[in-house]
């Protein structure tokens, strides 16, 4: 085998990338230069860079983020000529909150958890009881009607036309309860926070005294309530320890006499824990009339009533309420604050006549007692209606010539249309209704109600056998006032059968009905009689869905239900009457009635 030869020694390289500047002359030589790729190299470190550069967008967005929160959480003034809200002018809560945060003022005045704030939720159950016991006593029964006139003022010196009422439905009691249970919470938590961090309202030295006087009789209440369950818990232990439970007369004796007596105990204590509830509740009412009796010398954001309505002016974390939403809140404060004033008109009346009574009778004790009159007086001209005779003005002048404001511009301006009407469909927010089906649905109702009225009242197959009534020539006496009068007794009306007492003749004269109603001694069935009740329920409710659906301008519940068909010793002459062979219904339209004692004709 030979052996390979060895390979010849070559002094230059191959594949040498060359070039050259000049083709001739003396730089015209050529000189190597590296090869140009005609592919790009990978980069190991582009994915990486990808990475670190959405890391870095994404903690951008979040510093933006944070900072434009940060900017947005601070309430700013804007410039009125860019923005402007003749509203948001006049009520001026923008200026007074300035520089306060968002979210931190309005939790001052978020509903009260138990488990963190069981002081607040204890005030806020005395405001509850307070309110409760108000609409008890303003009433003409107990503080006369004179009272009453007199704490409806607006003006001192001018006379009001209606007495203040003190009713209200539960929907308008709750949220009015709660709009003056948001402005003590404000209070309270506001005072526990630093200045520069709530509204800068000024309480009064007055109202120092008396929220510190509130927050003592609660820590009162509070301590008395632990020692007692505490003594409790102590008691039962004692009772397991010394439980013997045998069967013999005696054990079970012993058992049910401790039982009488652990009830007995506990009424006592119920009553006692009520004790202290009247007591915070009389505190906070004095707490009350302290907030409403502030005379605005300077700036009237200086009053933690109108600051803490400031801040329920906040709709949301952002924005504000307008006029439309926000003058209920103004007529919450008003009404209760009159309410509250009787209230503690009362109390004042009741704490002379108990002092008095130590050393008089208790009709001596009466007439010595300063009247509910008198006090309401007092206190009316003092800080419930406007500026007069020298006096500063208070908060309520404050509220309602804000709330006259409010009410310009919520009845001058046009309310947003929310129907609309494409062919034959309409259109309502959440909901689309075919008039087809409306149409089928009235004609259901008829049919139903049809069947009520001749199948199950008037108790008959054929509509043929039931007596007719002649419409056409039927009359009515509209001007006829007489108590129980309809046209039904109307003498020139004729009826083809006896009216009230039609279905009870037939009841003699058609087996049917016997066996339907009667047992065999003629009495009534057990049970008939509150059957055929419910089918005189079931017409009437299917009457009224009918009469509010096509019969004009749909009333009111309160409305339609006083609907009567003949004159009543209350109400007056009837609202349905017989005109040209036609039922007409002339419902009344009675809402803010007990407020103005108007009532308007719905045709």
């Amino acid at each position: 085998m030979q052996k390979p030869e060895p390979a010849a020694k070559v002094l230059w390289r191959t594949g040498a990338h060359c070039q050259r500047f000049f083709k001739q002359g003396p730089k015209s030589r050529y000189f190597e230069v590296q090869p140009v790729e005609t592919e790009p190299r990978p980069t190991p470190r582009m994915a990486s860079w990808t990475d670190q550069f959405k890391v870095a967008k994404q903690e951008m967005q979040r510093a933006f983020e944070k900072a434009e929160e940060e900017e947005n959480r601070k309430i700013k003034e804007t410039d009125e000529a860019k923005e402007p809200s003749p509203w948001l002018r006049r009520v001026g809560c923008i200026t007074h909150l300035a520089g306060v945060d968002w979210k931190e003022v309005r939790e001052f005045v978020e509903p009260v958890d138990e488990k963190d704030e069981p002081h607040l939720a204890i005030m806020c159950t005395a405001f509850e009881w307070l309110i409760q016991d108000a609409q008890h006593h303003a009433v003409r029964d107990v503080v006369g009607i004179h009272t009453l006139f007199e704490a409806n003022k607006k003006e001192a010196e001018k006379e009001t036309n209606m007495p203040f009422d003190s009713w209200m439905d539960i929907t308008t009691i709750e949220r009015y309860v709660e709009v003056w249970k948001q402005l003590l919470l404000f209070v309270i938590r506001a005072e526990d926070d630093e200045a520069e961090f709530r509204p800068p309202y000024v309480l009064t030295e007055a109202q120092q005294s008396a929220m510190q006087t509130v927050r003592d009789k609660i820590g009162a209440f509070q301590e008395w309530k632990q020692e007692q369950e505490k003594s409790a818990a102590g008691e039962d232990r004692e009772e397991d320890e010394g439980f013997d439970d045998g069967e013999d007369g005696e054990g079970v004796e012993g058992v049910e006499g401790a039982a009488e007596e652990v009830d007995e105990g506990f009424e006592d204590e119920m009553s006692e824990e009520t004790k202290w509830m009247r007591q915070i509740q009389r505190e906070v009412l004095r707490f009350c009339i302290t907030l409403l009796d502030h005379p605005l010398q300077d700036n009237e954001y200086q009053s933690p009533i109108i600051s803490g309505l400031a801040v329920l002016m906040i709709k949301g974390d952002k924005g504000w309420h307008d006029a439309e939403d926000f003058t209920t809140k103004y007529s919450a404060v008003i009404k209760l604050a009159r309410l509250m004033v009787v209230q503690e008109a009362y109390e004042q009346r009741q704490e002379q006549i108990r002092t008095y009574q130590s050393e008089m009778t208790e009709v001596e004790a009466r007439k010595k007692a300063t009247s509910y009159y008198r006090l309401v007086k007092q206190f009316v001209a003092q800080f419930t209606t406007m500026a007069h005779s020298g006096r500063d003005p208070t908060p309520m002048q404050w509220i309602y010539q804000t709330r006259s404001y409010g009410f310009k511009i919520r009845y001058t301006t046009p309310a947003a249309g929310k129907i609309q009407w494409i062919q034959d469909e309409v259109l309502y927010p959440g909901t689309r209704v075919q008039m087809s089906q409306l149409r089928s649905m009235v004609h259901g109702l008829i049919g139903e109600a049809r069947d009520e009225l001749f199948g199950k009242l008037m108790v008959v197959t054929d509509e043929g056998g039931v007596p007719s009534i002649d419409w056409d020539n039927t009359v009515n006496q509209p001007s006829e006032t007489k108590v129980g009068w309809s046209f039904l007794d109307d003498e020139r009306n004729k009826f083809g059968a006896h009216k009230e007492w039609w279905l009870f003749e037939r009841l003699y004269q058609e087996q049917a009905l016997r066996e339907q109603f009667l047992d065999d001694d003629g009495l009534l069935k057990p049970g008939a009689g509150e059957a055929y009740q419910r089918h005189v329920e079931r017409f009437l409710e299917l009457l009224l869905i009918l009469i509010h659906l096509c019969a004009g301008q749909p009333s009111r519940a309160t409305e339609i239900l006083g609907l009567r068909w003949k004159n009543t010793a209350n109400g007056g002459v009837r609202n349905v009457i017989i005109e040209n062979g036609l039922v007409g219904l002339v419902g009344q339209y009675h809402k803010g009635y007990r407020s103005s004692s108007n009532i308007k004709i719905i045709h």
